[in-house]
């Protein structure tokens, strides 16, 4: 392995060291319900090495340490770059269990698989063969300032000029508590927040290009807040979720300032919005929920080509299911 394939396992360690337990427990749990008659079907997988190394090192007790990690990443990239153990996984195991498995070892492998697709595109590509990698150091956890923590009747009185009817207030009573304790807690920086706040930092570092690629796709308001800069910073989309644990760390930027004060009247207006017509906001409003996490970031937008050929995709596959329920007289 290379020293940069290496410094990537290391760098992700406590999520390698996640999905390695979740395989693992995953892996055991099967093994322990199959019956001694059925186990010489498992055994079919050891025509593949890499599985079997793999299984081995699953089976030892140390294997959140640095040297067993980086062995366990490594036979996981090798399974995953076989399509013969994507087949015996499935030749072995039910669907479903199968499926999991592969769905482990992609993310087990992750960091090994990045560096080959990195390797990858600068073959391919000779503007990327100069590319420069910063490791971003984690960040602690932040909390609201209190001179921004708020009384949710507070909160209310600034969306509402109206006060809340009685029933309303006991509701908001109930939840005054806990409000007041989530405005106080402690919180994680989303991963689009931790790399704006990296180049602030650092302003003689210059993204290559305006647009952070992440493996999930950015919360409402991340996207939102990016988007609102004065130099604004694309994402691979939303996913339409706003979690309760958000903020920018304090800036100098005036920028990130009116970006905030854009963001905030963007909320208060669809709040408003969704208080004052719940059925038709969530309808025109909101966006739905999507899938977050990829083992692949990619670009949000489309370029014309793309959005023809997707469309003819989904005319073909319409077409293709109305002949299958006509064919087996499906109404």
């Amino acid at each position: 392995m290379t020293d940069f394939e290496l410094i990537a396992i290391a760098y992700t360690g406590k999520r390698v060291d996640y999905w390695v337990e979740q395989l693992r427990v995953l892996l055991t749990s099967v093994l322990d319900r199959r019956d001694g008659d059925e186990r010489p079907s498992f055994k079919r997988l050891s025509a593949i090495r890499a599985w079997t190394d793999l299984a081995e090192l699953l089976s030892r007790s140390d294997i959140t340490a640095a040297m067993s990690r980086e062995q366990i990443v490594q036979h996981a990239h090798e399974c995953v770059r076989s399509g013969e153990v994507h087949g015996l996984l499935h030749v072995a195991f039910e669907t479903n269990i199968a499926s999991k498995l592969w769905h482990a070892l992609r993310f087990v492998a992750r960091p090994v698989l990045d560096c080959w697709m990195l390797r990858n595109i600068a073959s391919q590509h000779p503007q990327f063969r100069k590319l420069r990698i910063f490791l971003v150091p984690p960040r602690s956890k932040m909390a609201v300032d209190v001179e921004y923590q708020t009384d949710i009747t507070d909160a209310w009185a600034r969306l509402n000029s109206a006060p809340p009817p009685a029933a309303d207030m006991k509701m908001l009573a109930v939840f005054g508590a806990r409000f007041k304790r989530d405005c106080a807690a402690s919180y994680a920086q989303h991963a689009e927040i931790q790399l704006f706040t990296h180049y602030e930092e650092h302003p003689n570092l210059s993204p290559t290009l305006r647009y952070f690629g992440c493996s999930k796709k950015a919360c409402l308001l991340c996207e939102g807040f990016l988007a609102a800069l004065p130099s604004p910073i694309d994402t691979r989309g939303r996913h339409g979720i706003c979690y309760p644990a958000w903020g920018v760390p304090s800036s100098r930027s005036a920028g990130a300032k009116t970006a905030l004060i854009k963001l905030e009247n963007m909320l208060v207006t669809r709040i408003k919005t969704f208080l004052g017509a719940f059925g038709q906001a969530r309808k025109t409003h909101f966006a739905p929920p999507t899938g977050q996490s990829t083992i692949v970031s990619s670009f949000s937008g489309l370029t014309v080509q793309e959005f023809l050929q997707r469309q003819d995709m989904v005319r073909s596959a319409n077409k293709t299911e109305t002949a299958m329920r006509e064919k087996r007289l499906i109404r």
